[in-house]
């Protein structure tokens, strides 16, 4: 059976969970998973030791993030999108996506942007 995890969340995550990228690939690797997912809120600045750690692991790296969105019904809420390439153009989606996430954001100190703000990108799963 083939198994993978869509949405994790590492220590590039700032407070939002201690694991590092290592140990997300070993755990995977340990409960049989053929892939694994690192979906870190607005940030990718792990993608690349992850995707190392699991190709030497024998794991399928899907590259991701969480982007952080003001709600359309609720525009006071926040709602979390996880975005996953799809190809090497889809990568350079989720850098300019973060780039963008991050600078509407003000780092996650000011309010999420809204949906209607995103800028084109292309070759990106998107999972509600």
């Amino acid at each position: 059976m083939n198994i993978a995890a869509l949405q994790t969340i590492s220590a590039n995550t700032i407070l939002a969970s201690p694991m590092k990228t290592a140990d997300l690939v070993q755990g995977a690797k340990e409960r049989g998973y053929s892939a694994v997912a690192l979906t870190d809120i607005n940030v990718t600045f792990g993608l690349a030791d992850f995707y190392q750690e699991a190709v030497k692991a024998g794991i399928k790296p899907l590259l991701g993030l969480q982007g952080r969105f003001k709600g359309i019904e609720l525009e006071e809420a926040e709602y979390d999108l996880v975005f996953l390439a799809q190809s090497q153009k889809g990568y350079k989606s989720l850098m300019r996506l973060s780039s963008f996430l991050n600078i509407a954001s003000g780092d996650l100190a000011g309010p999420a942007p809204s949906l209607a703000d995103l800028p084109e990108l292309s070759d990106l799963t998107v999972i509600v």
